[in-house]
């Protein structure tokens, strides 16, 4: 869901019946088109624009940090380092 900060009012929520298995430890990242966060095995795209999800990735990994310049999403585990477009 989208909070706007100064007032605390829910702006939109995302289009699915999934969002009870967010993962809630690290911030979502938020890009140009869609905003990205886990869920269960995934890291998923949630449309700005439509609020729903557009795309998703299997992935294991805990912590995401975004690397705008390169426009990624880097996915940190101690034995690997994936990427995900930014988008």
């Amino acid at each position: 869901m989208a909070v706007d900060p100064a007032r605390g009012e829910v702006l939109w929520r995302e289009a699915t019946t999934e969002a009870q298995q967010a993962y809630t430890v690290w911030r979502p990242v938020v890009g140009t088109r869609y905003a990205y966060y886990k869920n269960g095995l995934q890291l998923r795209a949630v449309s700005l624009a439509g609020h729903g999800t557009v795309l998703t990735y299997r992935t294991a990994s805990e912590q995401f940090h975004e690397y705008p310049q390169a426009r990624l999403i880097l996915a940190v585990d101690d034995d690997r380092l994936s990427a995900y477009p930014l988008r």
